[in-house]
């Protein structure tokens, strides 16, 4: 006969068992308590706005601001959500805003939802309070089957490079069918402002995206195209007229950043678009020597990304006026650039 102190000590050391080491039938039918999901930290911003209310908001004019480097945690956050947001805009990846908005702010930006014209758009921005030159990268979310080629949209000048960053976004948000840029990234400060305010002219400046390797600029742009892959990376210049200058009579130079020759997808930008400004448009290095990208920081970041490269186009003050004042002539100048893009081998 069993005893009854021996029962209740089994029960006793059974009890034990299922609450403190997981083991017996006990702790197969506890329901563990879920982990609760921590609640955004930072309200998620949503806007529907025109073309003009976007300039206002990325570029600001109007209001001054004081340029500040990039700093490593920046560079860190953004190799993060620059593929987050890429992936999820095209349906590749399930979105999480603000999760998204809550890692941004940590380090001076914030993410915005917006309508603009009937599309829906994510907008990485710097907060407005902390606005120092860091970009503005904009997402197109997706509806529909993507072009054959992915093309990022940068205006990189917006400010010096005079109706670069408008043009940009007219083309970006009004796009020709089947070339729908997935991302319009922009400078958000003056190339040449330095960090008390003024503007010095100099090769070096840091504020200038395009010949500053350590800004945050190039790590969206690298991060984009690695994690999209097939990436051509459109950047829109402008450069000064001068009739006594070796550049009379040119309406635009387009290059791919090599000094040795032009890519076959530049090429066939510069053919397209002679179709539409005439015959001023010209290849580097084949037909003028300068303005061809050879210093660029995203040319020489991209040759390490697999699959991408990139068309730098550098237009007149004359052409970017007159496609600034016609949108007829603006979608002709968009179909070109951007189908000759997604149709180059």
């Amino acid at each position: 006969m069993t005893s009854p102190r021996l029962l209740a000590a089994v029960a006793l050391a059974l009890t034990a068992c299922t609450d403190h080491c997981g083991c017996g039938a006990g702790a197969a039918a506890r329901t563990p308590t879920p982990t609760a999901k921590a609640a955004p930290a930072y309200k998620l911003m949503q806007r529907t706005l025109t073309v003009e209310e976007v300039e206002r908001q990325v570029w600001r004019p109007g209001v001054q601001a004081r340029f500040e480097p990039t700093t490593v945690a920046e560079r860190e956050a953004l190799a993060r959500l620059v593929p987050a947001m890429a992936r999820a805009a095209r349906g590749a990846a399930a979105p999480d805003l603000p999760a998204w908005n809550d890692t941004a702010h940590d380090v001076g930006f914030r993410v915005e939802e917006w309508q603009v014209a009937g599309g829906r758009y994510w907008a990485l921005v710097e907060l407005p309070e902390r606005r120092r030159g860091a970009g503005a990268y904009l997402f197109r979310v997706a509806a529909g089957t993507p072009p054959a080629r992915t093309l990022l949209l940068e205006a990189p000048h917006a400010y010096y490079d005079v109706g670069t960053g408008p043009l940009a976004a007219a083309i970006f948000f009004d796009p020709p069918p089947g070339a729908a840029p997935a991302a319009l990234f922009t400078n958000t400060i003056h190339r040449y402002q330095a960090a008390d305010g003024t503007k010095l002219k100099r090769p070096d400046s840091p504020a200038d995206v395009c010949h500053n390797p350590d800004h945050v600029f190039t790590t969206a742009t690298t991060a984009f195209a690695d994690a999209i892959g097939g990436v051509t990376v459109v950047q829109l210049h402008g450069f000064g007229s001068d009739d006594d200058s070796d550049l009379a009579g040119v309406a635009a130079v387009v290059s791919a950043g090599d000094a040795a020759t032009s890519s076959p997808r530049s090429a066939a930008v510069a053919v397209a678009l002679a179709r539409v400004l005439g015959d001023g448009v010209r290849r580097f290095p084949e037909e003028v020597d300068r303005l061809g990208a050879t210093t660029n920081v995203q040319v020489r970041a991209l040759r390490r990304v697999a699959g991408a490269d990139l068309v730098h186009v550098e237009m007149s003050g004359d052409v970017r006026a007159g496609l600034r004042r016609d949108p007829a002539r603006r979608g002709s100048f968009a179909a070109a650039l951007l189908g000759a893009v997604v149709e180059a081998p």
